[in-house]
């Protein structure tokens, strides 16, 4: 069972990149009003694989804005002014999962791709990395966690609340992680 730890995040002190349709022009626009006005921002999506061939798979916690109770990828976070979508990436993990990665330990799957819904609008980088640390997760954003076999995904996608992002980075990132096997 993974530990977790007691962290304070100030949300509404957090600047975010905000963008126009192209991802491109970027402004900084606090967390608050990118959350109340569903403003298009930048997010990275990031996928945890341990040497057993599983992933971690994070329940959000019940006070979360958009998509509380909902599982989603190990960690996913808003890019901040003056940060890069990997930046944002190895950033998450540590807050989110309390691990901790180089930039080169972390691999990108294809470019952003949109998601838009009624709670939120972003485009999202997809990433994933090795680890067989010890998470400690970060209380005040993950409500527990689970290692996964990829092929229990197709069921759990059915089975469980999921966030739109999740299902949409499985359905890209699949084959780049787990190519079929001829």
């Amino acid at each position: 069972m993974n530990s977790q730890k007691n962290t304070t995040n100030i949300l509404d002190e957090e600047i975010i990149i905000v963008v126009d349709e192209e991802n491109k022009n970027p402004r900084k626009v606090s967390r608050t009003l990118v959350a109340t006005q569903r403003l298009l921002h930048r997010s990275a999506l990031i996928y945890v694989f341990n040497s057993r061939g599983q992933f971690f798979l994070q329940k959000r916690v019940a006070h979360k804005q958009a998509y509380p109770n909902h599982w989603d990828c190990s960690c996913a976070g808003a890019v901040n002014w003056q940060e890069s979508y990997l930046q944002c990436a190895v950033r998450e993990l540590e807050e989110e999962l309390g691990i901790h990665v180089k930039l080169t330990d972390l691999k990108t799957i294809g470019e952003p791709f949109r998601v838009t819904t009624d709670q939120t609008d972003e485009f999202d980088q997809l990433f994933y990395c090795l680890s067989d640390e010890t998470m400690t997760l970060q209380a005040s954003e993950v409500a527990e966690g689970a290692w996964v076999n990829p092929s229990e995904i197709p069921n759990f996608l059915i089975t469980q609340t999921v966030t739109p992002w999740f299902i949409k980075s499985w359905e890209i990132g699949q084959f780049t992680i787990f190519p079929p096997k001829d």
